[in-house]
């Protein structure tokens, strides 16, 4: 499942069932819901958004769309690192699509 579809989940349903989610109870994948980072139903990710202000998440979303493009030539994955790229994009897309063009402008500026 993508994370803008998770993200979906956590806004539409009830408290309940996005905690179900991220129970181990839902099918884990190795790029976007790997079982390592997950710990007490909380996933990695959200702890990571939680600890950042919104454009310090920005910028590490930016960093880890490098990292799994800069590397992906030199693992035994590339399709894996390519994958984790796109759903690290897909995520930042989901963080900026509804800022008016200004206001993502004034925010990318201090990446």
């Amino acid at each position: 499942m993508k994370y803008e579809d998770w993200k979906k989940l956590t806004h539409e349903e009830s408290e309940e069932d996005s905690i179900l989610y991220m129970t181990k109870a839902i099918k884990h994948d190795e790029v976007s819901r790997p079982a390592h980072y997950n710990r007490s139903g909380i996933e990695a990710i959200k702890a990571i958004e939680a600890s950042m202000s919104e454009v310090e998440f920005l910028g590490y979303l930016k960093g880890n769309i490098l990292k799994y493009l800069w590397r992906y030539g030199y693992k035994d994955n590339p399709k894996k690192d390519i994958a984790k790229a796109r759903w690290y994009l897909d995520l930042l897309y989901d963080q900026i699509v509804d800022l008016d063009q200004e206001e993502l402008s004034n925010k990318l500026k201090n990446l």
